[in-house]
């Protein structure tokens, strides 16, 4: 057993013979037995559920069992977890290591089929519960017949006679309901006739108006055909009268659009006429235009060259400017800071454009400016902290700074040291004025001294008065000097803690800074220096590069106007205003290029001109035909139109007359399908009603025969049968039990009521009169023979506390019964039994101890006493 109610993991061997669990009340012996009967049947005999027999805290109880029955060995697996509605159930044949049932319902069949017995009958045969024992004795006659009627199964018979009753009942609501539906039928199958026939009426109606409309249809149809004819003829004219409409339109719309291509071609072609004249006189004048062209580029070109060389004089004018400004910084730079400025070798690469260098210039004269005016700040503030450091110190340096604090702290603290000395002399002071002038006042006029307790005289008393105020007045007059020391060493030391905070608030660091800044703005204006002499130097390079410039641009000029003269000799005459001449000529030109095109077209108009002339003439006579076939085609749109509508008018009558049939055709179809689906309901139903008065007579007949045999269920029946034949071989049964209890009892006899009666001696003894220990004798001889009629053969035995209710010497009485009856031979092979007393053990094999310990049961083997 794991986790199978108070057992964490029990395992428990029952070997053949008596076998006793013992241990007190809620140990878990009794998890024991009902471990036994859920592993075999999935029943738990004390009703709990099965969520609960797992041990808390766990989630799987589980239970293994292996048993013998006709020398085969089986093994059952019971598992089942929290929550789950069905176990994990498994039966397993050892000897050929095989699974033979798996499921609750195949395996408790399985079992049964094995042991030969059903479950009910099987826990009856086996367990003898708590207090069963004597009660079979104990009870009054008809308390007696009932639990012996419930051990041998009687009682289901009794509860099968009054569930029949149930069933009975059943049937009978079954029959009324039969023989309320076999007249509900009936007066559906009334209903349904009535409408067959009002159904068959209808159809023969509907056949005659589809003959009718047929009739008609058949008129329309041919009157449809005659007008058709006629309109298909009507058709086809209308057809090709607008094909000839169209084409007489088309060829009409031909004529109208030669006609005005000839407009447009005779005046086209006198623009060409006019255009050919112009063009012969422009062309001599627009021959000038390349040498105007030529001429009036040279000029642009010279301007152009005139414009650059202007240009380069400024230049060379602005880099003049420029080297004097930067020759002046630098002179400037030399008187200021000469010391610190080297000569610069090397010379950079400048911007090419002059205004660039002379923002780059600008920009640097404004840095030297900002850096010099930096350095006279930085030198002025300098100045200023040096001549403060002075007052307070030797030298502006750090080291003299230190020096200065140090003698200062020691000066200060030397003089705390002698401000703490005053006040503790002063405090000591005020503390014996104190003292003298409390002793004063307790002298008084006191003739004791206070102090001492001596007896003092008035005289006596009187001069210590006097010696203790003149030592009050003398320790006053020292507290006034040692107060004017104090005034002056406080005097001494706020001098000192001032001069301390003057020197702490000397910045030697920002002197160092100070010059380390100008040391470095100084090296700046070097810098600068160097930039000022290479942007002189590259100036001078670009100055020279500006002259040779220059002088290509004047060997330039002076080819350009030799052009020009060759260019007017080339022209005819001197040009005053050659842009304006050029703009005419190219006017000119422009007209030119306008006309000559149109010129040049005018043999083709001229040919276009009469091939459109000759193509008028043939349309004209097209046109005059087709008006010919039109007149000949006779069409009349308006006869054509009277005839269209006749025949819409007979078609709407031949589909109003058509759908109309169709319906009724419908309706006929629907008709004779619903006469259909009445006959065959019909049909159905009478079948239906056959079937159901069938079946009310079997049901009556079933009412009948239940009634008969729930009368043989009854107590004064079959029961009463099954009594008559247990009774016997119970009393045969107890009596061989009682036999090998060797007592003076030798005969048991259960009547058909299940009334007991002991014969003892020869003589029959009522059971009031037995002693205790025969009344636990017959009573267990009457259990086991119950237990052996259940079963084919009795070979285990289970007793669940079968001392419960006993009183001590009834106790004994069992524990001897016991003993004799298992030393008796043909007795139970295996009994096990579950008490709390330890007289028991006198009958045991095998002992077990079963204690909880933490609440979780232990099972320990025990030596038998």
């Amino acid at each position: 057993m794991k986790n199978f109610l108070s057992h964490k993991d029990t395992k428990i061997d029952f070997p053949l013979g008596v076998t006793v669990f013992i241990g007190p009340n809620g140990a878990g012996k009794t998890s024991i037995i009902d471990a036994i009967f859920v592993a075999l049947f999935n029943t738990l005999p004390r009703g709990d559920k099965f969520d609960d027999i797992i041990y808390r805290g766990e989630r799987e109880a589980k239970i293994e069992l292996e048993f013998e029955e006709g020398g085969i060995p089986y093994k059952i697996v019971w598992r089942r977890k929290k929550g789950k509605s069905s176990p994990t159930y498994e039966l397993y044949r050892l000897d050929k290591n095989m699974l033979i049932a798996h499921g609750v319902k195949a395996v408790k069949k399985e079992v049964e089929n094995i042991i030969g017995i059903e479950k009910d009958s099987a826990v009856n045969s086996i367990l003898i519960r708590q207090g069963e024992i004597t009660s079979l004795l104990d009870q009054a006659p008809a308390k007696r017949k009932e639990i012996i009627g419930k051990l041998l199964g009687l009682e289901k018979l009794e509860k099968a006679w009054q569930f029949m009753r149930e069933v009975i009942d059943h049937f009978e609501q079954i029959k009324n309901d039969l023989e309320k539906e076999i007249a509900e039928i009936g007066g559906e199958l009334r209903s349904k006739s009535e409408q067959r026939e009002k159904l068959k009426q209808e159809i023969q109606e509907l056949k005659e108006k589809i003959k009718e409309l047929e009739q008609i249809l058949k008129k329309l149809e041919h009157q449809l055909g005659e007008i058709k004819r006629e309109l298909d003829e009507l058709n086809e004219k209308e057809k090709r009268y607008n094909e000839l409409m169209i084409e007489l339109a088309k060829k009409t719309e031909g004529i109208k659009s030669v006609q005005e291509q000839i407009k447009r071609l005779e005046k086209d072609l006198n623009e060409s006429k006019e255009a050919k004249e112009k063009v012969k006189k422009l062309e001599e004048e627009i021959k000038k235009i390349p040498y105007l062209e030529k001429y009036i580029k040279c000029l642009n070109e010279l301007k152009e060259l005139n414009t650059e060389k202007e240009q380069l004089n400024a230049d060379l004018s602005k880099i003049l400017e420029i080297r004097n400004e930067a020759n002046e910084k630098i002179t400037v730079l030399c008187e200021k800071y000469g010391g610190n400025i080297e000569d610069s070798k090397e010379v950079g690469e400048l911007p090419s454009d002059l205004a660039e260098i002379a923002k780059f210039v600008s920009r640097i004269f404004t840095w030297v400016e900002s850096i010099v005016q930096q350095i006279e700040e930085k030198h002025k503030e300098l100045e200023k902290l040096i001549i403060k450091a002075l007052e307070v110190l030797p030298e502006a340096t750090i080291e003299a700074k230190e020096k200065k604090l140090q003698e200062l702290k020691e000066e200060k603290e030397r003089l705390e040291n002698e401000i703490s000395r005053l006040q503790n002399e002063k405090g000591k002071l005020e503390g014996r004025i104190n003292d003298l002038q409390q002793a004063l006042s307790m002298l008084g006029e006191s003739d004791t001294c206070p102090v001492c307790k001596t007896k003092l005289t008035p005289e006596h008393r009187d001069k210590v008065k006097s010696e203790m105020q003149e030592e009050i007045r003398g320790l006053k007059e020292e507290i006034r000097q040692k107060e004017k020391m104090l005034i002056e060493v406080s005097r001494q030391l706020l001098e000192v803690e001032k001069r301390i905070e003057q020197v702490s608030k000397v910045d030697i660091e920002r002197i160092e800074r100070l010059k380390k800044e100008i040391e470095e703005k100084k090296k700046e204006l070097a810098e600068h220096y160097k930039e000022l002499q290479r942007i002189i130097t590259g100036l001078n390079d670009i100055e020279n590069d500006i002259r040779s410039k220059i002088s290509d641009i004047e060997s330039k000029i002076k080819e350009i106007e030799e052009k020009l003269n060759e260019l007017i000799k080339e022209i005819g005459h001197k040009l005053e205003d050659p842009e304006n001449e050029l703009k005419e000529l190219r006017k000119k030109k422009e007209e030119y290029d306008r006309l000559k095109p149109i010129a040049d077209k005018y043999e083709e108009l001229l040919k276009d001109l009469k091939e459109k002339q000759e193509e008028l003439e043939q349309l004209e006579r097209e046109k005059c035909k087709l008006q010919e076939e039109i007149e000949k085609l006779g069409y009349d749109k308006k006869h054509h139109e009277e005839v269209r509508k006749k025949h819409e008018e007979l078609l709407r009558q031949f589909e109003r007359t058509k759908a109309e049939l169709e319906e009724k055709n419908n309706s006929l179809k629907k008709k004779l399908e619903e006469l259909n689906e009445v006959k065959e309901k019909i049909k159905e139903l009478e079948e239906k009603l056959n079937n159901l008065e069938a079946e009310l007579d079997k049901v009556k007949k079933f009412i009948n025969d239940l009634e008969r045999i729930r009368a043989a269920y009854h107590k004064d029946g079959v029961q009463k049968l099954l009594r008559k034949k247990f009774a016997p071989a119970l009393s045969e049964l107890a009596t061989n039990y009682i036999e090998s209890f060797n007592m003076d009892i030798t005969d048991i006899y259960l009547s058909e009521d299940f009334d007991i009666s002991v014969t003892k001696n020869s003589v029959e003894v009522p059971i009031s009169l037995l002693s205790g220990g025969e009344k636990v004798a017959v009573a267990l001889a009457l259990r086991l023979a119950i237990a052996r009629v259940l079963a084919r053969r009795l070979s285990v035995i289970i007793m669940d506390e079968p001392t419960t209710h006993l009183d001590e010497e009834r106790r004994r009485d069992l524990v001897e019964i016991l003993g004799k009856f298992f030393k008796a031979e043909n007795t139970v092979p295996q009994i096990i039994i579950v008490t709390h007393h330890r007289e028991l053990e006198d009958v045991a094999d095998t002992v077990y101890i079963v204690q909880k310990v933490d609440g979780i049961s232990k099972v320990v083997e025990s030596s038998p006493l």
